[in-house]
């Protein structure tokens, strides 16, 4: 049956005809139907087909006859990948295949093409139909041959990795045929691979250095050496680009250009500039040694005659006052006062020298930190009340009760800052110092001290210069003194400590000297800081008006099983007490600051006592850097007893033990100032320096037997009934036979005293290595002259009380 079009319908056709071939072609898609004949004949096309081909509808029918064969006579090898294409699929069964094929133009240019046939189940006369869709992707292959063919053909080669989280995990991508060819074998997709195959610690280095650059997708570029399969060194510079992200971590193509031909002109040329630059640093420092040498030899001069002219001044005045005792010994006290800075330059210039000849070095000895913090807070402490300003130490953090350091040079290094503080401090201000704990490593820790004053301040524009040697301001080098070597031998010190030194300042707002220093950490002190239970009977209050001081007590009491709290002001520690004791969990003790805003401690104390009078259920404590002066009155007050200060561990514990065990809450030590005809043998050539000593010695009641080389030492020691001497002060430097090897002699006796008797030397040479060599001659102890008179007494009373 024959089914006749109408004009309408056939309208509508040709309609819908015309507007899909307008679609297609302007979307620059080929659309075509063939029937799968040994043509490949195109039954239909859209425009664009013959338009891509450049040959007209009717001219292609006319020369090709609609045969796709015809059409690609002249380059059948162009043709047959794609009838191998379309009978595999065909054979297989499948719906569509696809392809990108080259395909011949008019005039013998050749384009690229996507080519995507789906079957039909149309057929015609029995054989099956095909509709093909094609588009041009010539300029899209061209690009990638162009990008293969560069890929190829650098001068190096070209590798991809995918850069993982740890340093040098480098996931092998893939690579270009020269690096397959210089490395060996192809690594497996994804594997772990380093850039390059020679562990060295410059490659190492290069690596670690732009490892996180490579991880945030930054370019780099840095030299590596490698090796070839043959094991022949290269060299390559690496570039490397971010490209592409692949789980979250950066995929990098990466560069490599061989530069071993340039490598050792570039090595030459470098060692000839390190050579030149060597030369020429070598006479910038030489001109700047001289200049420095000018400038030390001026500085020393004036520093030096300063307290000299003082000291010839003062002496000439007193000859000429005999007849005025009082103006004599305002003399005295002058010239004291410069001959103790002169000594105090002179250990300055000594200690700058060793440092500046690389010869200081540190040592690595265990010390009792807070016998260390005390010891500071007892000296400067004393210093500060006499002057009028205020002195307050606190400590926080995780602090231990010993380190592991050089003690002497750590001390040098506070005191230096702390003696700068007080020293450009007025009446009325103050100084804090600080101590906190910081970084934490393996077998070392970081201190943190820092030390504020409300003093004259500095101009910014000083700050840069303030650790030079000999460098001070000049207004307050005129007004204050001092040598302008502490704080240079103090950061100099602190950066052999593996730290150093920060400072903040402005024009009268006072300072802030900030010191990092690694200690290494070391055994707690045996026994101390042992039971936590033991103190859990005990509820303490803690009254400070320092926040920082009070929380850091606050933790230190329930470190050892101690319930506490804090108040910040005398009003609030009562209104504290009473509420505790009114809810029937009363304070058991209560330590009070010496001096709190509304309040004083003693006030406070006399208070607490009369509004709980009770002994038996609260103990009052007064913690105070010295009590010294207030013990009678504190007492009568109602005080217990008293905690040293700064808050330490073994402080807090200590006082907590005492509290329990009944013992007193403190002790101090009184030092008789004589003693009792004891003999002491004193070695000593120096006619004055023996005059000084034997006078001094036989004014606190001590009797002296002189000896004026070490070999008359030895003699009088070898002769002598045992117990004759207390002590033998010996000089280091002495004719006949020095101290030190008199000392070995006199150990070498065959007598109990001889090996037992102290022996103490006396000494200008005040370097620490000089005091190891006397204690390794077999000395008991070290003291530099000129002479310290409390120290030299002190030994000597201690001796007394450990031979009684």
């Amino acid at each position: 049956m024959l089914t006749f079009l109408s004009q309408t319908e056939k309208s509508a056709l040709e309609k819908l005809d015309y507007e899909y071939n307008t679609l297609m072609s302007s979307l620059h898609v080929s659309v075509s139907k063939h029937l799968l004949d040994e043509h490949f004949t195109v039954i239909w096309a859209n425009d664009f087909y013959y338009e891509k081909i450049g040959y007209p509808k009717e001219e292609y029918e006319r020369l090709f006859h609609n045969h796709v064969d015809e059409y690609f006579r002249d380059a059948p090898e162009l043709l047959e990948p794609i009838v191998a294409v379309v009978m595999k699929a065909l054979n297989g069964a499948e719906r569509r295949y696809e392809t990108i094929c080259r395909m011949p133009q008019k005039g013998g240019s050749h384009m690229w093409t996507h080519l995507v046939g789906t079957f039909t189940n149309e057929r015609i006369n029995g054989l099956p139909v095909v509709y093909t869709v094609f588009t041009d992707v010539t300029d899209l292959v061209q690009t990638q041959m162009e990008k293969s063919i560069t890929y190829d053909n650098l001068p190096g080669f070209i590798a991809k990795f995918k850069v993982g989280g740890t340093v040098g995990d480098f996931g092998f991508v893939e690579a270009n045929d020269r690096f397959i060819d210089f490395f060996g074998e192809r690594p497996q997709d994804g594997a772990a691979y380093g850039l390059v195959n020679v562990d060295t610690d410059r490659n190492g280095r290069a690596v670690r250095e732009h490892f996180p650059a490579m991880r945030e997708g930054r370019p780099v570029r840095f030299s590596v050496q490698a090796q070839n399969r043959a094991g022949e060194d290269a060299w390559f510079q690496l570039n490397a680009t971010c490209i592409d992200w692949a789980d979250g971590d950066p995929i990098y193509l990466v560069v490599y250009i061989d530069i071993t031909d340039i490598t050792e002109q570039r090595e030459l040329q470098k060692k000839l500039e390190e050579r030149s630059d060597m030369l020429r640093n070598a006479l910038e420092m030489a001109e700047r040694a001289n200049q420095a040498k000018s400038d030390f030899l001026s500085r020393m001069s004036h520093d030096i005659r300063t307290p000299m002219n003082a000291i010839m001044g003062m002496i000439a005045i007193a000859k000429e006052s005999a007849d005025d005792p009082r103006r004599v010994a305002d003399c005295l006290d002058k010239v004291q006062l410069s001959a103790q800075f002169l000594l105090s330059l002179i250990n300055d210039i000594l200690d700058m020298s060793k440092i500046e000849s690389g010869k200081m070095v540190l040592k690595k000895k265990p010390f009792d930190f807070a016998a260390f913090i005390g010891s500071i807070t007892t000296m400067f402490y004393a210093e500060a009340e006499k002057r009028g300003i205020r002195f307050h130490v606190t400590a926080s953090g995780d602090l231990r009760e010993a380190y592991a350091g050089d003690e002497l040079k750590l001390n040098q290094v506070i005191i230096n800052l702390l003696g700068n503080a007080l020293k450009f401090t007025d009446a009325s201000g103050s100084v804090e110092l600080s101590v906190r704990t910081g970084k934490l490593a393996e077998t070392s820790q970081e201190l943190i001290f820092t030390i504020k004053d409300t003093g004259t301040g500095m101009e910014k524009s000083f700050l840069h210069k303030l650790f030079q040697p000999f460098e001070q301001d000049g207004h307050q080098r005129g007004n204050r003194g001092g040598s302008g070597l502490g704080l240079a031998i103090a950061r100099n010190y602190a950066r052999m400590m593996n730290g150093d030194i920060e400072v903040e300042s402005e024009p009268g707002a006072g300072s802030t000297f900030t010191a990092h220093l690694w200690l290494d950490l070391a055994s707690e002190r045996p026994g101390a800081l042992t039971p936590k239970n033991r103190f859990r009977h005990m509820r303490a209050l803690v009254v400070d008006a320092d926040r920082e001081t009070c929380a850091y007590a606050v933790r230190l009491l329930e470190r050892f099983g101690a319930r506490a709290a804090w108040a910040l002001s005398g009003e609030d520690a009562l209104a504290a007490l009473a509420d505790a004791a009114a809810n029937g969990d009363p304070f058991t003790l209560a330590i009070l600051d010496r001096q709190t805003p509304d309040m004083d401690g003693i006030a406070l104390a006399e208070t607490i006592r009369g509004r709980h009078p009770g002994r038996e259920a609260l103990c009052v404590a007064v913690a105070a850097y010295d009590w010294s002066g207030i013990r009678d009155e504190a007492e009568r007050a109602g005080v217990d007893g008293f905690v040293q200060k700064p808050l330490l561990p073994s402080n807090i514990y200590d006082f907590l033990v005492s509290v329990t065990q009944d013992a007193p809450l403190s002790v101090e030590h009184e030092r008789r100032e004589t003693f009792s005809g004891e003999r002491i043998l004193l070695a000593e050539d120096n006619d004055i320096n023996l005059e000084i000593a034997q006078t001094l010695l036989e004014s606190r009641n001590l009797r002296v037997d002189t000896a004026r080389d070490g070999l008359e030492a030895v003699e009088r020691l070898r002769n002598s009934a045992p117990g004759t001497y207390l002590a033998v002060l010996m000089d280091i430097q002495m004719p006949v036979m020095d101290g030190l090897e008199a000392t070995r002699r006199i150990r070498m006796l065959d007598t109990e005293e001889a090996r037992t008797i102290p022996i103490i030397a006396m000494s200008a040479n005040a370097f620490e290595e000089d005091v190891e060599k006397s204690l390794e001659a077999g000395m008991n102890g070290h003291i530099s002259k000129p002479i310290d008179i409390p120290t030299l007494f002190d030994v000597l009373h201690g001796l007394k009380d450990e031979s009684a």
